[in-house]
């Protein structure tokens, strides 16, 4: 009897290794994404700053870009957050 009881232990303290190794990923992973929504963000802001506003690529900068770094942001905080 006391052997099952360990054996439960053992793997609840397996489980939560897991659970925290997991999480640690996601987290890595969420930061990582945020960093290179941040530098889209960044490179379309200069860009954007850089070029004349007559052009059809402003529009596509403008809201491509900057609509591409946002997501990905927010998709880095999704993973960080949860």
């Amino acid at each position: 009897m006391e052997n099952f009881e360990v054996e439960i232990l053992d793997s609840n303290i397996t489980t939560d290794n897991n659970k925290k190794e997991i999480s640690e990923r996601r987290t890595k992973r969420g930061f990582k994404l945020m960093a290179l929504g941040a530098i889209i963000l960044l490179g379309g802001c200069i860009s954007n700053l850089i070029m004349p506003s007559m052009n059809d690529t402003y529009n596509y900068i403008l809201y491509g870009v900057t609509s591409t770094g946002a997501t990905i942001v927010f998709y880095g905080l999704y993973f960080v957050l949860e």
